[in-house]
């Protein structure tokens, strides 16, 4: 079964005032992992609706929500954990 992957439709900076840290640059690819940490599958070629939200961890500790298709676009990946930007976090959405 395949995995899901985002990539970022542009680069993604904390939004917090005394931060605004770059997390992750335009292009790069994020594995989504569920709250337990668990690698997020998604059935082949299913026509499960992909608007979804997500929650990326910024270096200093921050949540930065973003969302699919707006800021991100997912892909189904036939392996999993071998992409080159941090894990995100899928907090709903995938029906």
């Amino acid at each position: 079964m395949p995995y899901l992957r985002v990539r970022y439709r542009h680069e993604v900076k904390c939004k917090q005032p005394e931060c605004g840290k770059l997390v992750v640059p335009e292009g790069r690819l994020s594995d989504v992992i569920h709250g337990d940490g668990e690698l997020v599958k998604v059935e082949p070629g299913g026509d499960q609706d992909m608007r979804s939200a997500f929650v990326l961890a910024c270096p200093a500790g921050h949540e930065i929500d973003l969302y699919a298709p707006r800021d991100l676009q997912l892909i189904r990946s036939a392996s999993g954990s071998d992409a080159d930007a941090q894990q995100i976090r899928l907090r709903s959405g995938l029906h």
